[in-house]
């Protein structure tokens, strides 16, 4: 039995009636692509895609802008086992997990010049997730911790310098979290042993 290889690309068109009429569907996904895309979403400045994709040549993380007026760039390189990504609100770069040697690590990377540099500090347990950006976007704040286990909130810097901060104690099961006004505080509920 012949499988297929399915894959889906990335588009946009106009939705208001008086233009999109005959509007040209635009595809932003790259020449020849034969992936999956498999999560986007629109930057904070709506003017670019970020697009998180998977299949044959491996998974990566996109960045494109929605009026397809400059081909797609490649933000992660491709890797294994990427599986969320946040923007930053200046729209200037994107936070993404990549599961490397048994661990799950955020990565931040500038959209301008693509180059990754892992913000979060390698733990046993090795799974970082929930990623979000602090509102002045200096910050990445993410929960950590083993599958099936408790949950820490840390706090990283989102240029990879200076310390990962732990906002949770070690025991709490740190569930979900929400900024607070200015980014400059969090709000998150916690499981207590």
């Amino acid at each position: 039995m012949a499988f297929l290889h399915r894959f889906s690309l990335l588009f946009t068109v106009a939705i208001l009636p008086a233009v999109s009429l005959g509007a040209e569907i635009i595809e932003l996904t790259p020449a020849g692509f034969a992936d999956e895309v498999r999560e986007i979403a629109v930057a904070p400045d709506q003017n670019h895609a970020v697009f998180l994709t998977s299949g044959g040549s491996g998974e990566g993380l996109w960045w494109a802008p929605v009026d397809g007026s400059a081909d797609p760039v490649l933000l992660s390189g491709t890797s294994t086992n990427l599986s969320e990504f946040a923007v930053a609100p200046g729209s200037d770069r994107v936070a993404f997990t990549a599961f490397a040697s048994g661990l799950v690590e955020v990565w931040v990377t500038p959209v301008n010049t693509p180059a990754p540099v892992k913000v979060s500090t390698p733990s046993a347990s090795g799974r970082a997730e929930d990623l979000r950006f602090s509102d002045d976007g200096a910050r990445v704040l993410y929960r950590e911790g083993p599958n099936g286990g408790a949950r820490r909130l840390w706090s990283a810097p989102a240029d990879g310098v200076g310390p990962v901060v732990p906002i949770s104690g070690a025991d709490d099961n740190c569930g979900r979290f929400e900024l607070v006004g200015d980014g400059l505080a969090v709000l998150f509920h916690s499981d207590q042993p």
